[in-house]
C-alpha cells in the first residue's frame, strides 16, 4: 500500500486528500471531455479510488464506466491484477490503459503506450517493476439509475434443472412454474443491465439484487423531471426513490445489535450454535474477534455484525 502507515493503521480511518507533494498521489486530466469521449486521465498509483471519486464529483467531467466496489483500495492495486467490474458489457481496469509509467531494475523512469506492448504490461501482476502512474481512457460523466429488489434465495439465482437444492434453501411456496420465471429474469438482468451484483448473508432469506442502468446527465435529468410532474399531476401514489422510507428501520438496526450481543441466529430453522464446550478454542489472529463477543471461546464464523444495508455480515 502507497498510503502513510499512520492512516493504514487508524480504524476506523478517515479518508486522507490528494497530497500535492506526493509523488504517488495525484490526478490530471490530459485531454478535453468536450471533444474526446474517451479522455484521457493521468492516475498516480498511490491514488485511491475514494480520491478519485472526489475528484470526479468536484469536476464533474469524466468519470470511470466500471471499477471494483472497494474505495480504500489504490488504482496501483486494482490495475496490476487486472481487476473488473460486474456486467458482461464490462470488460477490466487493464483494457481502460493507454499508458504504464514503471521504474526498471536499474531504477530508470520507463513508460509504455504502445497498444501491443500494453496488452502483457497493462496488467503485469507487479512483475513489470513498481508502476508510479496510470493513464486511463474514461468516459463522459454520466448518471447510473440503480434498482435494488429483494427476492427469496432460491429466485436470486435459480439453479439448472435437475441440480440438488440445498436443505436449507426455503422452498416453501416456490412453484415450478415461479422457478421458470426466475429463470427468465435472471437471464434477462445479466443480458440487459450495464452493472449488476447479487448479495447475500448468512442465516438470511433473501438476497438483494442491485442492477444499474447507465445514463447521461442530460436524460436523468429529464427523468427526474418527469417523475416531479407525475407526483405533481397524480399525486402522491407516484414514488420516486428520494422517498421511500430508510431501511433498516431503526428498530431492525436496534435488533441486528441485540442478535450480535446475544448470538440469536436471524432465521430459523438453521442450527444454534454448538455449546461453548464443545467449541475449539479460536487462533490467535482472531482472538481480538472472539473478545468483542466477551465469550473467548467462540469461534469467528459466529460473529454476525451489522451490515449497512440491513443484513448481517459473517467474518471469517
Amino acid at each position: 500500500m502507497l498510503i502513510p502507515l499512520w492512516q493504514s493503521t487508524v480504524i476506523p480511518s478517515s479518508e486522507p486528500d490528494i497530497n500535492p507533494d506526493s509523488e504517488f498521489e495525484g490526478i490530471t486530466l490530459l485531454t478535453n471531455p468536450s471533444n474526446d469521449p474517451h479522455p484521457l486521465v493521468a492516475i498516480k498509483s498511490g491514488t485511491t479510488n475514494e480520491q478519485f471519486r472526489r475528484w470526479c464529483l468536484q469536476h464533474k467531467r469524466v468519470c470511470l464506466p466500471f471499477n471494483v466496489i472497494m474505495v480504500e483500495i489504490t488504482f496501483g492495486g486494482s490495475n496490476a491484477p487486472i481487476c473488473h467490474g460486474a456486467g458482461l458489457s464490462t470488460s477490466t481496469l487493464s483494457d481502460l490503459v493507454a499508458e504504464v509509467q514503471y521504474v526498471d531494475a536499474n531504477g530508470v523512469l520507463q513508460s509504455i503506450s504502445d497498444p501491443k506492448e500494453l496488452r502483457a504490461a497493462a496488467g503485469c501482476f507487479g512483475l513489470l517493476g513498481p508502476v508510479t502512474q496510470l493513464t486511463l481512457r474514461l468516459d463522459r460523466m454520466k448518471m447510473a439509475v440503480m434498482n435494488p429488489v429483494k427476492v427469496r434465495t432460491a429466485l436470486a439465482i435459480p439453479p439448472p434443472d435437475g441440480y440438488p437444492i440445498p436443505k436449507e434453501v426455503d422452498m416453501t411456496g416456490i412453484t415450478s412454474q415461479m422457478m421458470q420465471r426466475a429463470k427468465a429474469d435472471f437471464v434477462k438482468t445479466c443480458e440487459t443491465s450495464f452493472y449488476l451484483e447479487w448479495f447475500w448473508f448468512p442465516y438470511q432469506k433473501d438476497v438483494w439484487i442491485n442492477t444499474w442502468e447507465s445514463t447521461s446527465c442530460r436524460f436523468y435529468f429529464i427523468l427526474k423531471t418527469h417523475f416531479f410532474l407525475m407526483r405533481c399531476l397524480k399525486g402522491p401514489d407516484v414514488v420516486i426513490s428520494q422517498n421511500l422510507p430508510p431501511y433498516p428501520s431503526p428498530f431492525e438496526v436496534n435488533m441486528q445489535w441485540v442478535r450480535l450481543l446475544s448470538f440469536i441466529p436471524t432465521n430459523f430453522p438453521y442450527p444454534s450454535p454448538p455449546p461453548l464446550a464443545a467449541r475449539e478454542p479460536p487462533s490467535r489472529n482472531h482472538h481480538h474477534l472472539a473478545s468483542l463477543a466477551k465469550d473467548p471461546r467462540a469461534p469467528p464464523s459466529l460473529l454476525l455484525w451489522p451490515h449497512r444495508n440491513g443484513h448481517l455480515a459473517s467474518h471469517t
